[in-house]
């Protein structure tokens, strides 16, 4: 019996040799070892076979892996395992745009896109299997119904609630966007705030290519953009406008 637990555990990856996870990215690594041995399971195949090397992509999920295995090093030593280098997008990224008069940097937060990853990587473990392009179904029709019940937050953020205290012009900016207000405190988490915010900003941005100085929607782009910059102080993102310079001839 203890002979078969060892192996048991060692199959689930909770003791003796485990799948190895190097996280080189800004995502909580308990919450990708979570989605990564959900995959591993969905494919039948032994977690202790692999290494898996998540490192900050662009803007996509991609990957690529071994038919055979390799000699990874690991820790304080090595060992033969499959390894499969997973690149996602970094938590942040900065949108950047200019008016005549202004530059604009906006650093906003993304969400992570867990359907996404799991489709790569259940793709790359069945290039382990000795699968070849030819010999798989689509990428596209890669089936992971379990994706919904996972999520994956950035690190420091996961237990942090936020309250953002709101105008009464902010309230109104925000009646279209599903959001959870209390008098006029705007509560939420790391997750919905990214969604939020990155919705006010999109409006705000196509509100500002397209408004006029004389334009009654003047208003409620300064609305938008003070609580942009509130949201921004919050969590720590940065928001910016630079004055452009008049040249004189």
């Amino acid at each position: 019996m203890v002979g078969k637990r060892r192996i048991y555990k060692n199959i689930r990856g909770r003791g003796g040799i485990q799948m190895k996870l190097i996280n080189e990215t800004e995502w909580d690594s308990r919450d990708l070892r979570r989605v990564i041995m959900r995959c591993l399971y969905e494919r039948g195949v032994n977690p202790k076979d692999y290494v898996i090397h998540v490192t900050k992509g662009r803007t996509k999920y991609s990957g690529y892996t071994y038919l055979r295995k390799v000699y990874c090093n690991v820790g304080r030593g090595g060992r033969y395992a499959y390894y499969i280098r997973l690149r996602v997008p970094d938590v942040k990224r900065t949108v950047k745009t200019e008016t005549k008069s202004s530059n604009i940097a906006i650093e906003c937060m993304r969400v992570f896109d867990v359907k996404e990853f799991s489709r790569v990587l259940l793709h790359e473990i069945d290039h382990t299997r000795g699968l070849r392009h030819d010999e798989m179904i689509s990428y596209w029709d890669i089936k992971v119904p379990f994706a919904k019940d996972y999520v994956v937050y950035p690190k420091g953020y996961k237990e942090k609630q936020y309250t953002i205290r709101v105008t009464d012009e902010e309230k109104e900016v925000l009646r279209g966007i599903s959001v959870q207000i209390s008098g006029n405190l705007l509560k939420c988490n790391i997750l919905e705030f990214a969604k939020i915010y990155y919705r006010l900003m999109c409006e705000y941005l196509s509100l500002l290519w397209d408004i006029r100085e004389q334009d009654r929607r003047v208003g409620k782009l300064l609305a938008m953009q003070g609580l942009l910059e509130k949201m921004a102080n919050e969590v720590g993102l940065k928001f910016k406008i630079t004055r452009k310079r008049r040249r004189y001839t």
